[in-house]
């Protein structure tokens, strides 16, 4: 009797079920095309690296938009079975992203999804991206990015900086961490 219950309680539950529908197929992201530097050995910039400057292109017509960088973020990039991923983290709190190849669009229907260039990199000293995440597709976050805590900061941060306004970005509207 139970299972004769249970079966037809199954059954009105899908009979009146609202139908089925496929969500969106994903549409094409406005993230631009930016390409990382030729040559780039992605395994020799696997681990920890800290932000130390970060600026926003344009958004909605705002024009550049000054981001402080939160003091102690770090950038990790790792591998899995080929699929590299960023993760983002604060504190104890992290977020990880995969890292959509170049030629690849964003699939919109899917979370935690990024767009990353390396501009330039030395691999071990300092390193300068462009990301365009699934959230900010109609911008881009450029990223000055660090090994470790060095005591002639400035000369590696100058480097990231004869590439940036390559990549459309304002060298003085870029927020700065304080060390």
């Amino acid at each position: 009797m139970f299972a004769y219950i249970l079966l037809i309680t199954i059954a009105m539950a899908h009979a009146t079920s609202p139908p089925k529908i496929d969500p969106p197929s994903p549409g094409a992201t406005h993230c631009p095309n930016d390409k990382s530097l030729d040559g780039l050995d992605m395994k020799k910039m696997l681990g920890e690296w800290h932000v130390v400057e970060v600026s926003m292109s344009p958004f909605l017509g705002l024009g550049p938009i000054q981001v402080k960088p939160i003091s102690g973020q770090t950038i990790t990039f790792t591998e899995d079975s080929g699929v590299h991923h960023l993760s983002y983290s604060v504190g104890r709190g992290s977020q990880k992203y995969k890292i959509v190849p170049e030629g690849h669009e964003i699939n919109s229907n899917l979370g935690n999804e990024m767009k990353v260039a390396v501009a330039v990199t030395d691999y071990e000293h300092v390193a300068l991206i462009v990301t365009c995440e699934q959230m900010f597709t109609i911008s881009r976050v450029a990223r000055v990015l660090l090994r470790t805590n060095f005591e002639d900061n400035q000369k590696y941060i100058d480097q990231a900086h004869e590439k940036l306004s390559e990549y459309g970005f304002d060298v003085k509207n870029m927020g700065k961490v304080d060390f």
